[in-house]
């Protein structure tokens, strides 16, 4: 019986010390993974996610040692080019797929042109969380006591003076006509995709899509933040205790992520707290 108990005992030492081991691995490789191009910076900040995610351990509160590693694009509209960096001071421009060629400048800033920049800066964010397919923020996790809509800025938009006053409202419909994968998968259907939640991700498109009268209409006079966030679905019912008292009782219904593209001066209202 004490062989047995030494060897139980040895196991799970075992266990542990491998646990620990790719804690620490993971530690090293969500924090100092190379950075130095735009893929490596998305490639990073997706592995912290899915790494954070999968090292949330706990009984009452769920929570990991790791914190995400994710790097705000910036995205800056000019009247003939569009840049995108991970710095103000370290912006590149961005080449425009026409289809039969791709060029860097244009005539002049026009639907086309946002449309498409916006449109991959939406799947960009939604890749960099797992797709929409795992759990994620475990750290800063909204609850029936702690009811906060968590969220990250993955891309921070603005328009230059110089492009003039301008208002875009193709966005939806480009992303249900354009592809971006080889086997035809377009933005609106990868976008769109349901969650492990089971709700769609890109909730503003099926809105907007379902609504004749609703519009993503984006006004070149704001700057805007595409957003992920995790946030909870609540709804209640009337409790009655005896036949005159009554009581409304909140009940969370379940979490929700999303990703979405909001004026940059409505992010106190969208988001109660960033993600760590």
């Amino acid at each position: 019986m004490r062989n047995n108990k030494t060897g139980q005992f040895n196991q799970v030492m075992i266990l542990l010390l491998i646990l620990a081991s790719a804690i620490i691995i993971l530690l090293f490789v969500t924090k100092y993974v190379s950075k130095s191009t735009m893929d490596e910076s998305i490639s990073a900040c997706r592995l912290s996610v899915i790494t954070q995610s999968a090292t949330a351990w706990g009984v009452v509160s769920k929570t990991s040692p790791l914190d995400i590693n994710c790097d705000k694009r910036y995205v800056n509209f000019y009247n003939t080019q569009a840049e995108l960096g991970l710095s103000l001071e370290n912006m590149n421009a961005i080449n425009i797929d026409y289809g039969d060629r791709k060029s860097k400048k244009f005539t002049e800033l026009n639907e086309f042109v946002v449309d498409q920049v916006l449109a991959e800066e939406l799947r960009v964010c939604k890749f960099e969380f797992g797709d929409g397919q795992i759990k994620i923020f475990p750290n800063d996790k909204s609850g029936m006591l702690n009811d906060k809509n968590v969220c990250f800025v993955c891309s921070e938009i603005h328009f230059e003076p110089g492009v003039g006053q301008q208002t875009f409202t193709n966005l939806v419909d480009y992303t249900k006509k354009t592809t971006f994968t080889d086997a035809g998968t377009s933005y609106y259907n990868y976008l769109t995709a349901t969650t492990v939640f089971d709700d769609p991700m890109w909730q503003q498109g099926v809105d907007v899509s379902t609504d004749s009268t609703a519009k993503l209409n984006i006004d070149s006079s704001k700057s805007y933040l595409i957003v992920v966030n995790k946030f909870a679905f609540w709804k209640g019912r009337l409790l009655k205790y005896t036949n005159l008292l009554t009581f409304f009782m909140p009940i969370r219904a379940k979490d929700a992520i999303s990703v979405s593209i909001i004026p940059a001066d409505d992010i106190n209202k969208f988001c109660d707290e960033q993600a760590s």
